[in-house]
């Protein structure tokens, strides 16, 4: 047994009474049985987004060990002497062609770096280097060792009043460029890029954890607000506008 609206009417003051409806003991057990159903739905989905984060996680790490692979053997390359090249070319070949398959982007930057090492073409100067270094410690808001931040400053100054260098939104994008600005090479001096190699892929790692914390952050909010849109009071008063504007 329970009571209707009209029954209320008399007993509880206007605001409270005001559309209310009949709600039997089967009502009650069959919205419970939709609160347990959204929850285990819930569970799932959880469950599957983890699992595709793990996956996507692991395949990352994947093609950034091949890069750094492969940026390897052409830092191998760069720094032999022009008459070995073609010789020390072949004898890497096979490591070259075996590996992860990468993006057609990557996989032609990392291809162009090979060939202009084979053939002995003159490489980025380590000031250009030194540069995608300090604007990928920018980015990933690092500090940059004492001996660059002088560099660093006349960097920022430049982009600040040219291109609008701060406004710059970190994304994964953005951090695809910097890999491809610095993978894709050829280098000129084999000591220096050992040196800043460390600091780019702290830079790197840096920006890609901001990146994911970002991301989960806002999958955070957009669970809270599905779990606020779907409990009782929420669809009740959903329900109600929608009468309301159907009026």
């Amino acid at each position: 047994q329970f009571l209707h609206p009209e029954q209320l009417a008399p007993i509880l003051p206007a605001p409270l009474h005001l559309g209310l409806e009949p709600i039997s003991p089967a009502m009650a057990a069959g919205d419970h049985h939709k609160a347990v159903e959204r929850e285990h739905t819930e569970v799932r989905e959880r469950h599957l987004e983890r699992s595709g984060q793990h996956v996507a996680k692991q395949r990352t790490q994947a093609v950034c060990d091949e890069l750094d692979r492969r940026a390897a053997l052409c830092l191998r390359l760069e720094g032999a002497k022009k008459t070995g090249r073609k010789t020390l070319g072949r004898q890497l070949a096979s490591e070259w062609s075996s590996g992860v398959e990468l993006t057609a982007p990557l996989h032609s930057a990392m291809q162009r770096r090979w060939e202009a090492a084979l053939a002995g073409e003159k490489g980025v100067p380590a000031q250009e280097r030194h540069l995608v270094c300090i604007r990928a410690e920018i980015l990933a808001k690092l500090d940059s060792p004492p001996e660059d931040l002088e560099l660093r400053t006349t960097f920022q100054l430049e982009h600040l009043q040219g291109q609008g260098f701060k406004s710059q939104h970190l994304s994964s994008s953005l951090v695809q460029e910097l890999r491809l600005a610095w993978l894709g090479g050829p280098v000129s001096d084999v000591v220096t890029e050992q040196a800043l190699a460390g600091r780019f892929a702290a830079a790197i790692a840096a920006m890609e954890s901001q990146l994911q914390a970002a991301q989960t952050k806002q999958r955070k909010a957009q669970a809270a607000v599905e779990k606020r849109a779907s409990t009782p009071a929420a669809r009740s008063k959903t329900a109600r506008r929608r009468q309301r504007q159907r009026r």
